[in-house]
């Protein structure tokens, strides 16, 4: 016991005597001994404040013990403990909105008084320790709060639901949203990209069952609808031994994955480009030799078909060496062509006219499982061209869709439009290192509904016999790309397997 200072507040003179003979015995020191309510509120709010209040309800003067109570309780932190001569539940109801710390009934008994007065005092020092924790946990969270606030890492807490219970400014920032009012009582679901939402409910899941997940990245959902890129880190949220939520932290790293999906990008074209100049090496190299070699081998066959004594089965032998020897020299053609060796005469032509001129000849060799439709605009599309290379370009094009499509029933559509340079926006396209020099463009496309083409493929159709349908059947489209390239254009290619394929050509336009 610490001689602790009693306040007593009784009306009644003999009881006030005898309490305060009482609580004198029991170690304590009586600091007042009042009779009113006025002169318990002034006495409480002098120094030294009491430690504890034995006040009777009903008191001399206007104010009532309750009304005493009330007041002090509200400016100090001093047990009180309430004196009566009545038990009816009315004044103990009214008693309790003050919050006691015990209420002995008239006249009390010495073991009473001390018993009572102890554990007030006792259940003060817990209150005061547990207010004491309280403040310093307020003052603790509100740190937390602003450094959450403040920092750049986003931050959440999402509860047993999968709601999200509080997020940080970072946080709302890097997902779009202005106000945590948009966000906070949604599913986390809000955020997540379609093909990573099965591995967010598993992680949900781990955690919400108290275990701990490994950092990792994930993509986001933004407010507009834009995707981007983070790490993270969470943990469950523990009280009292239950898991009541989850709370984490995001960094944002969508600038760092653009960057290194820009520097994939730009090494896998820098491998292209080293594979197409290494392919053209071989291939001009190849061409040279071939035609050299081919040009003794027909020299030769004409030497023979001229000199030798006529003779029909020689003469056939000596034919059919000579037919294939012409498509030998066809395919060498086709392979400088690939390599922009091939030169003719350009000038001004309407793309649609060209492309209208070829149509017979696709018609009369069109298979009969196939449908052949065009779009073709009123408007001329002028560029500066070889016409017959364009026509060998939509011819090469169109025989491409036809093996695609195969026996099955299937269309072809040949569309043609014009573009702005910044319009031109391509996933797969020839040459890898291509950029815009003009401003317009004139697109000729070319849609199928053919079997369609892997990515693993895609990016390999334009290389010499590359082929998926025969072996060392594939010089068509090296060859459109050899064409297009020369005529400072590109090549487009969007496709999937069974999802047919959609081959655009993109080519300068010059004024009418």
């Amino acid at each position: 016991m610490a001689n602790e200072n009693i306040m007593i507040v009784e009306d009644d003179g003999i009881l006030a005597m005898n309490l305060q003979f009482t609580v004198m015995e029991l170690g304590y020191n009586v600091q007042y001994l009042l009779a009113s309510g006025e002169d318990a509120i002034i006495a409480a709010e002098s120094s030294p404040t009491p430690d504890l209040i034995l006040m009777d309800i009903k008191l001399a003067g206007k104010i009532d013990g309750i009304a005493a109570a009330r007041h002090i309780s509200y400016f100090l932190d001093v047990p009180i403990i309430f004196l009566t001569s009545y038990s009816q539940d009315t004044i103990l109801q009214k008693a309790k909105t003050t919050a006691p710390y015990g209420y002995l009934i008239k006249p009390v008994s010495t073991r009473d008084l001390e018993a009572t007065i102890e554990m007030a005092l006792h259940r003060h020092k817990i209150d005061r320790r547990l207010k004491e924790s309280e403040a310093k946990l307020r003052e603790s969270e509100a740190r937390f709060r602003v450094i959450i606030d403040n920092t750049q890492v986003g931050y959440f807490f999402i509860d047993r639901d999968g709601r999200f219970l509080n997020v940080n400014n970072a946080w709302l920032k890097m997902h779009g949203y202005k106000s945590s009012d948009e966000v906070i009582g949604q599913h986390f679901s809000l955020t997540q990209v379609e093909t990573d939402l099965a591995a967010a409910k598993n992680n949900i899941e781990i955690l919400l069952a108290g275990n701990i997940i490994p950092a990792g990245e994930f993509q986001r959902r933004c407010k507009d609808g834009s995707v981007a890129y983070h790490t993270f880190s969470a943990n469950p949220v523990v009280q009292a031994g239950e898991v009541v939520g989850i709370e984490g932290f995001i960094i944002d790293t969508t600038n760092l994955k653009h960057l290194e999906m820009e520097k994939a990008k730009i090494e896998a074209q820098n491998r292209q480009l080293q594979k197409e100049e290494s392919l053209v090496c071989m291939a001009g190299a190849i061409a040279h030799n071939y035609n050299n070699l081919l040009s003794v081998v027909m020299g030769n066959l004409e030497m023979a078909m001229n000199y030798l004594p006529k003779n029909r089965e020689i003469d056939e032998f000596l034919n059919d060496a000579m037919k294939a020897s012409s498509r030998a020299a066809e395919i060498s053609r086709l392979m400088l062509v690939y390599l922009g060796k091939i030169y003719g005469e350009r000038k001004l032509v309407d793309l649609t006219s060209i492309c209208a001129s070829i149509l017979p000849f696709l018609n009369a060799n069109f298979p009969a499982n196939i449908s052949l439709k065009t779009m073709f605009p009123v408007k001329k599309m002028i560029i500066n061209a070889i016409e017959h290379d364009i026509q060998q370009v939509l011819i090469n094009l169109v025989k491409n869709s036809c093996e695609a499509i195969g026996s099955k029933e299937g269309e072809i559509i040949i569309k043609i439009s014009e573009i702005s340079a910044d319009g031109i926006l391509c996933n797969h396209f020839q040459p890898i290192d291509w950029t815009p020099q003009v401003n317009g463009y004139v697109c000729m496309e070319v849609l199928d509904t053919g079997s369609g083409i892997s990515d693993h493929d895609i990016d390999r159709l334009f290389d010499p016999f590359f082929s998926t349908k025969f072996i060392g059947r594939g010089l068509g489209l090296p060859v459109v790309f050899g064409i297009v390239k020369n005529h400072g254009g590109c090549i487009s290619v969007e496709s999937g397997l069974n999802q047919g394929s959609c081959f655009k050509i993109f080519l300068p336009k010059l004024g009418e």
